[in-house]
């Protein structure tokens, strides 16, 4: 899409030949059969085999294709792209069904289509004919040709689809105002090839939520910033919660579904746990992103005078190769600090651990002066989970009242990486409004 001349046209056929410098090229695929019929309609679509990808369907001449009287909105096509404000539906089209059997990144393209000048038009939808809904994500963001792969009049786009679900997919032929005349000439057509193939994403930054819950009326919210000015794709998974002690990995419970972040922007997900059916009442969130992200969680409840209460817990950014000075490495140390414990507050601390062998922290509580109170103590965390240990004179053997103390924790174990957060709970003896403020563990 879309050359408000026909000169751009020539102009963008002849950069074709930049396609093998920037690796843009039809995917080897599986021996296809005879060239299906061009004529196929919304209610008759060509059907896309997901067992067979990387499928392709060649050889389509869309030249004597019919005028479609239904023809859909195509979200890359606009008014700003013809003269005047003129509009010029897209024609020659070819319809497609996909209903893929893995939730996975799709790449879904014309490239091989020819001849170079035929420009087309790419839609992926969902719902019946007649009401079909565009899927986000189909425009990208190459200027005034925003379906185009480089250098081609050919579309590409990369989407997330889930499994189950079928999409409709309509391929379309735009055509071209005459700078001389005035009037739309719509196009001849070609022979189109459509292809759809699983595209293998690197996701290179990994974040974790150290703790969120949905248990005693407390529900957990995610929240998730972009910060790159390209679109991100992220992968939410939910860690199990285990005991001090443990030496198994306990079953992980499923990814869920890729999402993705416009470049700049944010998302909110409400209560997370329950919108994506996580059977654990409290542990920990796992995020792998294509791109750089801030991510942070709300716990909160509602409170008997009213509103809610609750606190915000950061995201930690333990990506490979990068040193987080909010995660212990094997030898580090690190510390909580304002925890309080008395008849009116209480801190309860909640360690994760990263790796997929047990890490063993030693851990000792210090008042104001630097001196250590109670008993120091040692914990193991489970592999790839969360772990919480309740009330600092429960955990150090402290009778005394604690505050303005910290707890200094150093990781002992090779191989292992742990985040920590601790939360600090009014409330403790009476009834209050059980409010809490987040402490991060800090190198």
């Amino acid at each position: 899409m879309r050359h408000s001349i026909r000169h751009l046209s020539v102009f963008r056929t002849l950069a074709g030949a930049a396609l093998a410098a920037v690796g843009v090229l039809p995917l080897a695929v599986r021996a296809a059969g005879p060239a299906p019929a061009a004529a196929a309609s919304c209610a008759a679509p060509i059907v896309i085999d997901p067992a067979s990808l990387p499928y392709a369907a060649s050889g389509i001449d869309t030249r004597s294709a019919p005028l479609d009287p239904a023809v859909p909105v195509f979200p890359c096509y606009g008014k700003l792209f013809l003269p005047a404000g003129g509009q010029v539906q897209p024609s020659k089209l070819v319809w497609f069904s996909f209903t893929p059997h893995t939730t996975d990144t799709y790449r879904i393209d014309s490239l091989g289509s020819s001849p170079a000048d035929y420009d087309t038009i790419l839609g992926v939808y969902t719902g019946g004919c007649g009401t079909l809904a565009p899927v986000s994500g189909v425009c990208g963001r190459n200027g005034f040709f925003p379906d185009d792969a480089p250098g081609t009049l050919q579309s590409s786009v990369t989407l997330n689809l889930s499994a189950g679900t079928t999409y409709t997919i309509a391929v379309g032929a735009i055509g071209a105002p005459d700078p001389y005349t005035g009037q739309v000439d719509a196009s001849a057509g070609g022979t189109l090839r459509l292809n759809v193939a699983r595209v293998a994403v690197a996701y290179a930054y990994t974040y974790l939520v150290p703790y969120l819950v949905r248990s005693s009326g407390f529900t957990t919210d995610l929240f998730v910033t972009n910060l790159e000015n390209a679109d991100a794709q992220f992968l939410v998974q939910y860690l199990a919660h285990g005991n001090d002690g443990d030496q198994t990995i306990p079953a992980r419970q499923a990814i869920a579904p890729a999402q993705l972040v416009s470049a700049g922007g944010s998302r909110l997900y409400l209560d997370v746990v329950g919108l994506y059916g996580y059977a654990e009442d409290w542990a920990a969130l796992h995020i792998q992103s294509t791109r750089r992200l801030l991510v942070g969680t709300r716990t909160w409840a509602l409170s008997p005078g009213g509103g809610t209460v609750g606190s915000y817990t950061a995201g930690v950014d333990v990506s490979p190769g990068f040193a987080s000075p909010e995660a212990l490495a094997t030898g580090e140390t690190g510390r909580f600090t304002g925890v309080r414990e008395d008849a009116a507050a209480r801190t309860n601390l909640v360690f994760t651990n990263t790796a997929t062998v047990p890490c063993v922290l030693q851990a000792e509580l210090r008042d104001g002066s630097g001196a250590v109170l109670g008993a120091p103590r040692s914990f193991s965390v489970p592999p790839f989970t969360a772990m919480q240990k309740s009330r600092l004179r429960d955990t150090f053997a402290v009778g005394a009242d604690v505050r303005n103390a910290s707890v200094v924790v150093r990781n002992v174990t090779a191989g292992c990486s742990v985040v920590g957060v601790a939360y600090v709970v009014d409330g403790n003896a009476a009834a209050g409004t059980n409010d809490s403020y987040a402490v991060p563990l800090r190198k």
